[in-house]
């Protein structure tokens, strides 16, 4: 039996652990290389962490930010910029508080966490998982691996050209697990209704809302629907075929509607966004319209009604995955199986846009390898 941690998955939270781990792990990663969904993040720039108070970054969780608390109070982004620079990446973050690499982007985050010790096994999956007593056996396409301990960071299912697909799921469905049914988050809105695609490219300030869910942020129109930060942290909500409302003021009776100028220039939104909603009336003056016409315009304004999806196709994170009631949450370790860790996305925690979901990768991480640490190695000083 190896002294080694296996880790399944060589993404953003199995590389910080096989990195936080010194060399004392194994990671079996699917595909042919590791970190494929990092070098994607950003937009490349790799958006590392995001600034502020653990207290305040946990409202970026939704629903589960009493489960990520000790995450990021044990390794907070100040910690995180700590590690990565000991490791070589110098970070800086933006007016709203978004941590990039200075230099490099996510190749270089990417390669100073390969840099560091552990085994990696490439083009290896993960075939199967049972335990036996104390130890693993852990089934892969090139033999069985035994272990005392083993982190799971497979991810969730998007980018599934990635390897996170979500075909790990059935693996810890069998040993034991319940896993929350999956559906995308951070992701475009495709819209039933096309009026909207010829207004590609134009971004306005409006809110997304559907019941008692709000979301205020910027919008972006595209060929098939609706993106930009709203409308990507508002897509987890939507259960398949959704209706939802778009508004673009809050407070109708503001829009006075007086005066002598063409209903176009009058309106607080763009021109071609008003010759689509209201087609009829844009050529006409402000004067000329009646009552109802006005009360149409308004109503259309604070709460349009519309129907869409989210989509896997862009998305960047998941809702779902392993039910985080079967987690502890100050070490990451199964309730369900002792010496089991899952991390990331791999667990039903997600996040809004801006670096939240990489600090909860590498936050989950930490609390894993710290924990196996104090178990296995005690007589060693933790990394951080």
């Amino acid at each position: 039996m190896s002294n080694d941690v296996v880790i399944i998955g060589g993404g953003s939270s199995g590389l910080m652990a096989r990195a936080l781990l010194r060399g004392k792990s194994i990671t079996i990663e699917r595909g042919g290389e590791v970190g494929r969904k990092l070098l994607l993040t950003g937009g490349g720039r790799c958006n590392l962490t995001h600034m502020g108070s653990p207290g305040e970054l946990e409202k970026a969780f939704f629903e589960k930010k009493n489960f990520v608390r000790s995450a990021l109070y044990s390794f907070p982004p100040d910690k995180i910029r700590d590690f990565f620079r000991k490791i070589g990446v110098d970070t800086y973050s933006d007016e709203s508080g978004r941590v990039y690499p200075k230099t490099g982007g996510a190749v270089k985050v990417r390669d100073a966490l390969l840099n560091e010790k552990g085994r990696i096994y490439l083009d290896s999956r993960c075939t199967s998982l049972e335990k036996r007593g104390d130890v693993f056996l852990i089934g892969t396409e090139k033999g069985t691996i035994e272990s005392k301990y083993v982190i799971v960071a497979s991810g969730g299912c998007s980018f599934p050209a990635t390897g996170s697909d979500g075909s790990f799921f059935k693996i810890l469905s069998s040993i034991g697990h319940d896993i929350i049914p999956r559906r995308p988050a951070l992701s475009p809105i495709h819209l039933s209704d096309n009026r909207f695609g010829k207004l590609s490219g134009i971004s306005i300030s409006a809110v997304l809302s559907k019941g008692k869910i709000r979301e205020e942020g910027e919008l972006l129109f595209t060929r098939n629907g609706l993106s930009g930060p709203v409308a990507e942290n508002f897509s987890r909500n939507l259960e398949g075929k959704d209706s939802f409302t778009l508004s673009f003021t809050d407070d109708p009776d503001s829009l006075t509607l007086d005066g002598n100028a063409l209903v176009k220039n009058t309106l607080s939104i763009p021109g071609r966004l008003a010759e689509v909603l209201f087609p009829s009336l844009c050529g006409k003056k402000t004067s000329e319209l009646g009552k109802k016409e006005k009360n149409a315009i308004r109503t259309t304004l604070s709460g349009m009604h519309l129907e869409g999806s989210s989509t896997w196709n862009g998305a960047m994170s998941s809702r779902g995955g392993v039910d985080v009631k079967e987690i502890d949450p100050k070490s990451m370790e199964s309730k369900i199986v002792k010496g089991l860790y899952i991390l990331g996305d791999a667990l039903d925690v997600d996040a809004k846009c801006g670096g939240y979901s990489l600090t909860f990768a590498f936050s989950s991480a930490y609390l894993a390898a710290k924990d196996i640490f104090s178990k296995e190695w005690p007589e060693d000083s933790f990394l951080l």
